[in-house]
């Protein structure tokens, strides 16, 4: 799995759900419309591999954050946005994104738009399988 961390890199699963609260994970696949397009869009994943995390949270192609990997994969590979831009103004940022912004508010660059992990999890091309694994070590 490629994930952004400190860099880009490719992090297998079972490490990479160790990290996460509870060991668990939640299965998303993307809608059929999509299936044909994943191949290219894994090849547009790995163009961002070693880039260093972005905690300025740009839009560039020099550094990258998360969800910025997982947007710009699909929309070259797929030509979809699966989430939605939010902007960043003071202290105003959606209850669902308060985590993250406590987390990063000194290096927010405010009025910029960022596109969150949550945005992405609600999109519409993605199916969620409701399915909740949980993985024993």
């Amino acid at each position: 799995m490629l994930s952004a961390e400190k860099t880009v890199t490719y992090t297998e699963l079972k490490e990479w759900i160790k990290k996460g609260e509870g060991m668990k994970y939640r299965v998303l696949r993307p809608q059929k419309k999509l299936q044909k397009k994943i191949s290219y869009t894994i090849k547009q994943a790995l163009f961002h591999k070693g880039k260093i995390y972005d905690f300025q949270f740009t839009w560039d192609n020099k550094k990258i954050y998360n969800s910025e990997l997982i947007q710009k994969v699909f929309y070259k590979g797929a030509n979809i946005y699966l989430g939605e831009f939010i902007r960043v103004t003071g202290v105003s940022v959606p209850p669902e994104d308060s985590v993250l912004f406590n987390l990063c508010k000194e290096f927010l660059p405010y009025n910029k738009e960022i596109v969150t992990v949550n945005s992405i999890f609600n999109s519409s091309y993605l199916k969620n399988d409701n399915v909740e694994k949980i993985v024993y070590s």
